[in-house]
């Protein structure tokens, strides 16, 4: 009898109505912390751009699922805790000029 040392449920192909039984046994709390979106950018002026052929100059570095940060004990993405690809990050780099 190992129902009192089992750690999972039992696996079975047959008909058996504790397959369709309501459990919280896969349920998990999941503490999460992820930075998904961040943006850091800086305006020249007028009095800054070269010559003032320039009326505006941009620069900015942006990047998307930067961090996250949880308690699980696996690699899996926490808001579908599935284990498939991982998140994918993204980054860009972007210079917007106005003549």
């Amino acid at each position: 009898d190992t129902h009192a040392t089992a750690t999972f449920p039992r696996l079975t192909a047959e008909p058996n109505a504790n397959n369709y039984r309501a459990s919280s046994f896969w349920v998990r709390n999941v503490n999460t912390w992820r930075l998904r979106s961040a943006e850091l950018g800086y305006t020249f002026g007028k009095n800054e751009s070269s010559k003032n052929l320039i009326k505006s100059l941009r620069i900015y570095l942006s990047g998307t699922n930067l961090f996250t940060w949880d308690d699980l004990d696996v690699d899996v993405d926490p808001e579908t805790l599935s284990r498939g690809y991982p998140v994918m990050k993204t980054y860009t780099v972007g210079l917007n000029m106005n003549f």
